[in-house]
């Protein structure tokens, strides 16, 4: 819900019969009615946990938090509406002091993660090629490898090596795919090839290979298989070692359909191999 202007009520008259700070008793009165007779779990599900923020969801948030300071939900959801629409500096005021009452909790982690998003915000709101915005990537680096060493979870990795290449650091990328392809979570095929596309990139051949290995066993139709299959040859060729690992790998083409395209491509690959 959004606020009409104060011409647009001016225009209506309705600036004669209600004033604003009317209109703001008004909303706080609701949110004290939303507060008094629904359930918090109904409120944050049908209310708060849109993607749209509106004025009406901030104000029932500030209230929130303040009557309940020590409730990370709301705190949380509330700095993500500030980052959301970008105010950074309103975001950060609620999540720091979390970080420093007792930094290897959990939920200090999860403020860590607030920041990094704070952070990823005010970098890519600078001019490109300003020296502020390469100071900000440095600060997304660092903020990244702090990341890496709390509590993450597979997606949250996936996330850190995207934006790791994003901002011009392949290398990163790889050492977080890396860490993937021993972790070996069940993720969608395309996932671990676009890890092993970034290995190749920055001349780690053999954790490309291992990606695009999970991606044929991750791929739900045989044509991504063979794909996904005949590229993590073609990593293995190119690191231009001779190992029983790609020979194990050419002898299972035979479990392919292949012909055409597809069968001149394997010879070279196969020719490239001895």
């Amino acid at each position: 819900m959004r606020l009409p202007s104060d011409a647009k009520l001016k225009k209506s008259g309705i600036n004669q019969f209600f004033p604003l700070w009317g209109l703001g008793i008004g909303i706080i009165g609701l949110i004290a009615i939303l507060l008094f007779f629904f359930p918090f779990n109904v409120i944050y599900n049908r209310f708060l946990k849109q993607q749209q923020v509106d004025y009406i969801s901030q104000l029932y948030l500030k209230e929130l938090v303040d009557i309940y300071p020590d409730n990370m939900q709301f705190r949380f959801l509330l700095a993500k509406h500030h980052v959301t629409v970008g105010e950074v500096e309103s975001a950060r005021e609620l999540v720091e002091p979390l970080i420093k009452e007792n930094p290897n909790s959990k939920r200090a982690w999860q403020a860590q993660w607030l920041l990094y998003q704070i952070l990823r915000t005010e970098t890519y709101a600078l001019p490109e090629d300003s020296p502020e915005r390469a100071e900000g990537l440095k600060d997304m680096r660092k903020a990244i490898k702090l990341l890496l060493t709390g509590p993450i979870t597979a997606s949250q990795l996936v996330k850190l090596a995207n934006e790791s290449e994003k901002i011009g650091d392949p290398e990163l990328a790889t050492k977080i795919y890396q860490r993937i392809l021993d972790e070996k979570p069940k993720l969608p095929a395309d996932v671990y090839a676009n890890g092993g596309r970034i290995a190749l990139s920055t001349s780690n051949y053999q954790t490309s290979a291992g990606l695009y290995l999970l991606a044929e066993q991750a791929a739900t139709t045989d044509a991504d298989r063979l794909k996904y299959y005949l590229l993590a040859l073609k990593s293995m060729v190119a690191s231009g070692k001779n190992t029983p690992e790609l020979h194990q790998t050419l002898a299972r083409a035979a479990t392919y359909p292949i012909e055409g395209k597809t069968s001149i491509e394997l010879t070279k690959v196969a020719l490239g191999a001895n």
